[in-house]
């Protein structure tokens, strides 16, 4: 736990009477995050414990990743009515917040041209699960982009290595682009009002 980091506290979640915690256990917090760029169902999916990104996760950890993945997948998809849900993480780059989140947006984006012709230089990689990724990451101890353009079973997440220099909220900014919702990219300057319908409508949902 980090005292100055707002993802270690709870009570971040809860701030000026809006509840964004949706779920959570022993090891993870599931919230509705700041910044909506869809209408509704943008979740961040936040381990517990302290750490710079996914990939720095325990074993143990990454396996739960995995199957609590695949749940808030369905969830989405039956709440949302969507074919697919993006998912995506800034390994390390692009974070605004420097604690491990998973972001779940339930819209169909193909966004894999975009990145890769931003980091051309950048070497890719494909993985099946978030527990290959720590794998991967613990033998090349590299910042990284991890996405996928559509849920589907079976489907490879894309890692991108050491890409630089990434702008903050990077992939936020990609995917709000390919919604065709750039202003809301930035979670900072969204309109408030309408993001708070936006999380309790998403809480009570």
């Amino acid at each position: 736990m980090n005292n100055k980091c707002p993802f270690c506290d709870k009570a971040y979640f809860e701030e000026h009477f809006l509840w964004r915690c949706l779920w959570e256990n022993d090891d993870f917090f599931l919230i509705a995050t700041l910044g909506q760029i869809t209408d509704g169902g943008y979740l961040l999916l936040i381990p517990k414990q302290h750490i710079a990104c996914v990939g720095a996760a325990n074993k143990e950890d990454l396996e739960k990743i995995d199957s609590i993945h695949e749940k808030i997948i369905e969830a989405l998809i039956s709440e949302y009515h969507v074919s697919s849900v993006s998912v995506f993480e800034h390994g390390i780059v692009g974070q605004t917040v420097e604690h491990a989140h998973i972001h779940f947006i339930p819209a169909v984006c193909e966004v894999s041209m975009k990145i890769r012709k931003d980091f051309a230089q950048s070497m890719l990689d494909e993985t099946y699960s978030w527990n290959r990724l720590g794998s991967m990451y613990k033998a090349k101890n590299r910042p990284y982009l991890i996405w996928h353009d559509r849920h589907q079973i079976g489907l490879e997440k894309m890692v991108l290595w050491n890409p630089h220099p990434v702008p903050a909220q990077y992939l936020r900014i990609v995917y709000a682009e390919a919604l065709g919702r750039p202003e809301r990219a930035n979670w900072k300057n969204v309109n408030p009002v309408s993001d708070r319908k936006l999380i309790l409508e998403t809480v009570a949902r």
